[in-house]
């Protein structure tokens, strides 16, 4: 049975949930309540699903590699298990659920009104970047990887 690598759910005030999750044997899902369908008439609308986690890619070994450095990088191990108040970057009223395995296990990280800007949440800001673009690059249908974790310009 395949292990939980990370997952993040984001709930915000003005839009319906959303997150991802990646497994261990390269399973990449979405969480959604919607999804685009191409009208009769061309026109995409989108169009409510039951809310769930639905499948968006599978991940070859190289990307589950770079989820998984990705996940090193964000030295989980530093991040308090509850970050209660951010000063920067939401104008939204949001909170995030994350779930990361590490070395002692699946660990939990709740982060209460969510600013992707705030100091406290980079670590984790950095993961999702990294993550989401493995998972777009791997339902895109490419095998490759981005070129570096580094989001800071170093």
């Amino acid at each position: 049975m395949p292990n939980l690598l990370v997952s993040f759910y984001i709930t915000q005030q003005r839009t319906d949930p959303f997150g991802q999750r990646v497994w261990d044997d390269g399973l990449a899902e979405n969480y959604r309540t919607s999804r685009r369908v191409k009208g009769e008439d061309g026109i995409f609308r989108t169009v409510p699903v039951p809310p769930d986690w639905y499948r968006v890619a599978s991940l070859n070994p190289t990307q589950v590699g770079a989820v998984s450095e990705a996940i090193d990088a964000a030295a989980v191990d530093q991040i308090p298990a509850e970050i209660t108040a951010v000063e920067e970057g939401s104008d939204d009223i949001s909170s995030a659920v994350w779930e990361i395995r590490t070395p002692e296990g699946v660990r939990t990280i709740r982060v209460a009104q969510w600013g992707p800007l705030d100091p406290a949440a980079k670590p984790l800001m950095d993961l999702l970047m990294r993550m989401t673009t493995v998972v777009n690059l791997a339902a895109a249908g490419l095998d490759s990887v981005p070129a570096s974790n580094n989001t800071d310009g170093n």
